[in-house]
Formats: C-alpha cells, structure tokens, sequence
C-alpha cells in the first residue's frame, strides 16, 4: 500500500491503482503533487479491500494480457460492485482493440490512456473522470435532501453571488423582476426564490406571457365567471387567484399586451382581482415574480411597457448571467446533463471525450442552455 492521505486532501480525492507494471508507481509522486492521495496494488482482492476502506471516486486500472481471460472475469466483478467509481485504464496500444472487444473499455471506463503514459494528460482525465462522478453523487444527494442550489447549476464565482443573492430576495415578501437572456435559468431562479422564502408550501404556478394568445391571456390570468364569453359554460379560476398563498411567475412580462398591463397593475397596488364578466371584487395574496428577455426600460421608452408597471414589478431585482460570462460552468452543466441523461436511458456510455470537453469550452453559447 502506497501513498498514506497527506493533510490538504479532498477526502474523496483518492485513487485505488491496480497495476500490471511499474508505470503507475513512477507517475505516482506526480499524481500525488497534483493534490490526489494514490494507493497502489498489483492484486485484485486487496484493490478490493482498499476500496472498501478509502471509499475512492476514482480508479486506475493498468491492463495486461492476464485480464483477456479469467483475470479479466474478476477485473469485471470488481468494476461492477463499485458503481460509485470512476474507473480509467493503463494499456499498451497492442491490447486495446481486444479491449474493446471483450467490453472492458466500453462497458466499464470513463476514459483510457496507451503507454507510455502522458502524465499531463492522465492528471487532466484524472480532474474530469472526478467531475463526473462528484456529479453523480452529488445528484443523488440532492434526492434525499434539499439542496440549496434548487437546480441551479454552477461552481463560478458569479453563479455563487447569484444563489447569494436569492437566498437574500427569498426574504423580502415584494415583486422581484428577473432579467436575463432566453436560457440563462430565469424560471429556475423564480423556483428558488419561492421555495426560499415563507411562500414555500404555498403553489408555485407559471404562465408565459408570450406563449399565450392576447384574447386568452386575460382569462388566464384573472379567469373568468360563466357565460363572461361564448364558450364560457363555467366559472374559470385564473392562474394569479390560484396562486393563492403562493407565487406566481410571469415568463416573458414584456409580451403582455398593454391593455391588460394595467389589470396586472391593478392587482399590484391593491392585491385585488376581477374575474372576467364577474362584479366581485377578489383578494389575492399572491407574490409575483416576473422576468423578460427584452430591455423593459427600452419598451418602456417606446411606450410597448406601461412605466408605472415597470416601477410596482422593480422593487426586487436579479439579473441572470450567460453562460458565456460563466465560463467556468460549462464543465459542471455538461457533466450534470450527462450524468441526467445517462441515468434515464440507462446507458453504458461513460463521459465526454477530451475533444469534446474542449470544444463545448471554445462554444460561445448564444442561447445558452
């Protein structure tokens, strides 16, 4: 056993190596150098015990000729009774397509590097086949616990000030506006901030302006008695009075037509609505939170967006970056929806390719995700 944990080390940055050769134990004092802790054996059955007592994410395999027959029956037991790990192989260029063959490379790595080893290179797959499977196991905490991301995903320093900055929104009970462009995570943010603050066991309801038509949107939002309209064979309860309690999130605000801007305004300065073609007057404890990808100042000054609305909804503001301003998050969102995907169609495939990697980095992301 080689390589005791040195004070410094992520408790799950740890690598079990199985090794055929020598060519693992000399790149073991690099590896260590690049903050892993790194146990060697050439032996299945103590590789095994090891991995019982470290709890590695990530494994070293270095293959031989031994595991393209009995020996690689128990390399295959060993991979699959540890589903939490990340396992990448060590082989000679000669042994590869055999490899593949028998389906130890495809059904059980996330990567595979042929000697002679590039040690920077096995460092890099190393930090990637990590990311993947923090992923997966960060992704079944958060299904037995809450998380306080709430599906926001991203480690860069501004996606931490917006998840901050949330956190602080969620306690303010007023009309918050989210700004940002189309797939930056606005409806996300919305959620969050609902199942922050006290509202949180009250309903969560959407409505995207935009996607309505304009002779609809009325009665969606404010609903309607019957025989209000032909058609109408029954009382409609509209999504803001069925928020009751609750929030309600307005997608694309700057589509509302601007006759019925000023019902929403009306709702706003007195928590009061009317259904369409009723008399009564309804109150409605409902916190509102909108968001458009359009410049609302801009409408505003072209007279497409009602001022005095644009003020009542600015109270609380958060704007959502893209994802080219993040740049650092697109290694985490592209492991998080792999590890998504892969999970609900159970498939085999293990990860992204490095060229992959790079060009999703090198992308400029006009629509983000």
């Amino acid at each position: 056993m080689l390589g005791r944990q040195k004070r410094g080390y992520d408790m799950e940055r740890k690598i079990v190596c199985l090794k055929s050769t020598d060519a693992a134990d000399s790149l073991k004092d690099q590896i260590e150098g690049a903050g892993w802790q790194i146990d060697v054996t050439e032996r299945i059955d103590t590789a095994r015990v090891l991995i019982d007592e470290q709890q590695p994410w990530v494994g070293l395999i270095e293959f031989s000729k031994d595991h393209l027959n009995g020996q690689g029956r128990k390399l295959e037991q060993l991979m699959r009774s540890t589903p939490g790990m990340g396992w990448i192989g060590l082989a000679d260029s000669e042994l590869v397509p055999a490899l593949f063959e028998n389906k130890l490379i495809p059904g059980f790595l996330y990567d595979y590097h042929t000697l002679p080893l590039d040690p920077v290179r096995l460092i890099h797959s190393l930090g990637h086949v990590y990311g993947m499977v923090r992923v997966v196991h960060d992704r079944r905490e958060s299904e037995t616990q809450s998380a306080g991301s709430h599906g926001l995903v991203g480690i860069s320093p501004v996606m931490e000030q917006v998840m901050r900055d949330i956190r602080k929104i969620a306690l303010v009970d007023a009309p918050i506006m989210l700004s940002g462009e189309s797939g930056t995570g606005k409806e996300l943010a919305a959620l969050a901030i609902h199942r922050e603050s006290e509202r949180r066991y009250g309903p969560f309801l959407v409505v995207n302006c935009g996607a309505l038509p304009a002779e609809l949107i009325q009665s969606a939002l404010f609903g309607h008695e019957k025989g209000a309209f032909t058609g109408a064979h029954r009382r409609h309860i509209g999504r803001i009075e069925a928020a009751h309690g609750g929030t309600i999130f307005l997608d694309e605000i700057g589509d509302l037509p601007i006759d019925l801007q000023v019902n929403l305004l009306r709702f706003l300065q007195e928590s009061t609505i009317e259904r369409v073609g009723g008399t009564e007057t309804v109150p409605v404890n409902v916190r509102v939170i909108a968001a458009s990808h359009i410049d609302l100042r801009d409408a505003v000054q072209k007279g497409r967006f009602r001022e005095d609305l644009y003020y009542r909804l600015h109270v609380l503001q958060l704007h959502m970056p893209p994802l080219r301003d993040r740049q650092s998050d697109v290694d985490v969102l592209a492991h998080h929806f792999f590890a998504a995907f892969a999970a609900e169609r159970n498939s085999n495939v293990r990860g992204y390719s490095p060229d992959a990697l790079d060009a999703m980095r090198a992308y400029h992301w006009p629509g983000n995700v």
